[in-house]
């Protein structure tokens, strides 16, 4: 194949088996697609993907794979993961070509013993770990290293280094995703990070004190053996001690779940590839190069994405022979046809049609992704209504748009509490306007978990009038964890009234709401006032507390 220009790439990486690790329920369908959509005015011509594909390792156990179109050409890099070039041919501006791989997989939870050597490491080599060293413009290790430092403190094995750069992660950092991508200095100041962001921090500060590390990238299957569908993925780290090898870091999770460690071990949920620490010519830093594009013109804007749609296996022909149906039914050139095809797929309900639901979503033909708008509305399921709305955002014909916010509209009207509920969290998840519109009046909602899930996830939304007046009126639900819960999430947003409320929180005679605001007012007040969780709320102590605590606030008009 001609060698092409590198034009852009995705963050994305995997890695070898090692460590304690088990099987994780049945085996799973999952459908992976890496799209390559041309944003700008040109044509681009001879288009090429890259892919670095899921090995069998310490995360997953890969059954079988089948690949569309075919490569043409493939190899294994440094950690022995498969790497096809798939040639896509020309795309004109606007539209959208797609690698698309069925793999059947069993995923694994994996724990690294960290009390005991492991016999069978292989000390990495000096390029290797050279390699897992190395500086890049997101990481800034020198302005990243004394930080580090203290944090490790006087601490002399790296085992013992890793954990403490991870728990000053975990006890400094917040999650939350915003679009911007910070560097690690800006990240350790408190800026709020995405996953990817908090991989590669912990990344920086272990290279800082001379850990070799790495990032670590993976698919999600969201709902366990429900059908599910991933369209962010996700990211952690790694990094390697002589004497027990590579080990999984992940402080998002533990930001988002703290009473749980992720510090040697990773949840089975995750289909995983590694940093391999080769930077390609010209490509981008730390080797995230699982997904890149190459095009003839260097000019041509690709913008690139992954997702993946889980459902249980069942019927490994079947599904294989739907897989391959699909993708040619998708790339024939008449549209009628392709349309056609869609509808039949409603018909015949395989359960990999959702799938490719989604897949029609990015036809050249705009009839074609109404009909594939309409299939989704009458799917059930509410696992897409994430990438539903994030197609609302890029879709540039109206009508389109309409079957796509119809669509969502008929998964979120259900009958069922606990799939309205899971609706609430997906719409808050895409952060777009129009799914804000769809949950007005969402706190009157009869079911409690649709109103629990509101108060959970709303403050995704940002600072927007609606978002306060919704947590206004969840302040004042019946429930009372729903109160609190609303009180705590509309904290996040930025409210004077979210203050209000957590004070009276502290005169809750449930301890647990007691230590949520007590924690929650701290990071405004910077002092507790002497408050004690551990005491009723009328004790003497408390009381004192509770009132110096409103007059701070009414000396901060603007506190947030």
């Amino acid at each position: 194949m001609k060698k092409l220009s590198l034009q852009a790439c995705l963050l994305a990486v995997l890695m070898p088996g090692g460590g304690g690790a088990r099987a994780q329920g049945p085996v799973r369908a999952v459908v992976l697609v890496y799209r390559v959509t041309n944003s700008g005015p040109v044509e681009a011509g001879l288009v090429a993907a890259r892919c670095v594909l899921p090995v069998s390792n310490r995360y997953q156990e890969i059954i079988d794979l089948h690949i569309d179109p075919e490569a043409s050409e493939e190899k294994l890099d440094e950690e022995d993961q498969r790497v096809i070039s798939v040639p896509l041919g020309k795309i004109p501006p606007g539209e959208t070509r797609a690698v698309r791989v069925l793999a059947r997989v069993r995923l694994k939870e994996v724990t690294v013993p960290l009390t005991a050597k492991n016999l069978d490491v292989e000390p990495l080599s000096a390029q290797r770990k050279q390699a897992y060293l190395r500086d890049e413009p997101l990481l800034k290790l020198d302005d990243v290293r004394a930080i580090a430092q203290e944090a490790i403190g006087d601490k002399t094995r790296d085992l013992e280094k890793a954990r403490a750069l991870y728990d000053y992660m975990t006890g400094h950092c917040r999650y939350n995703i915003d679009n911007v991508v910070d560097a690690a200095d800006v990240v350790l100041a408190g800026k709020p990070a995405s996953c990817s962001e908090l991989a590669y921090t912990y990344v920086a500060l272990c290279r800082s004190v001379g850990i070799p590390a790495r990032p670590v990238s993976a698919f999600v299957n969201r709902e366990g053996t429900s059908p599910s569908v991933d369209w962010r993925t996700h990211r952690w780290a790694e990094f390697f001690a002589e004497e027990v090898g590579w080990v999984p870091v992940d402080p998002t999770n533990r930001l988002n779940n703290p009473s749980e460690d992720f510090f040697g071990r990773q949840e089975g949920k995750y289909l995983a590839v590694v940093d391999d620490g080769v930077v390609p010519a010209g490509g981008p830093g730390l080797g995230w190069c699982a997904f890149t594009a190459y095009a003839e013109r260097i000019a041509v804007q690709l913008r690139l994405r992954r997702s993946a749609a889980w459902r249980t296996s069942t019927n490994r022909p079947k599904e294989t022979e739907f897989f391959t149906q699909a993708c040619e039914a998708l790339r024939g050139a008449d549209a009628v046809a392709r349309r056609q095809a869609v509808e039949q797929w409603h018909r015949e309900r395989s359960p990999l049609r959702v799938a490719f639901f989604l897949e029609a979503l990015f036809d050249a033909d705009a009839e074609v992704r109404k009909t594939a708008a309409d299939a989704i509305g009458r799917s059930n399921d509410a696992s897409v209504i994430l990438a539903l709305m994030k197609q609302v955002e890029t879709e540039p014909d109206a009508d389109v748009r309409t079957a796509l916010l119809d669509a969502a509209r008929q998964l979120f009207n259900t009958s069922d509490d606990e799939r309205k509920a899971k609706c609430v969290c997906e719409l808050a998840k895409s952060r777009t306007d129009e799914a804000l519109e769809l949950l007005d009046g969402i706190w009157d909602d009869e079911a409690r978990a649709v109103r629990k899930a509101a108060a959970q996830m709303l403050y995704k939304f940002g600072d927007k009038p609606a978002v306060h007046e919704t947590y206004r009126q969840l302040v004042r639900d019946e429930d009372e964890f729903i109160r609190i819960l609303a009180a705590l999430r509309w904290a996040r947003v930025g409210s004077h009234e979210a203050l209000e409320r957590l004070i009276e929180h502290l005169g809750s005679t449930n301890s647990w709401d007691r230590e949520k605001a007590l924690a929650e007012l701290e990071k405004r007040t910077q002092d507790s006032f002497g408050f004690n969780t551990r005491l009723g709320p009328t004790t003497r102590t408390n009381r004192d507390a509770i009132q110096k605590f409103r007059d701070w606030l009414d000396e901060h008009p603007q506190a947030k």
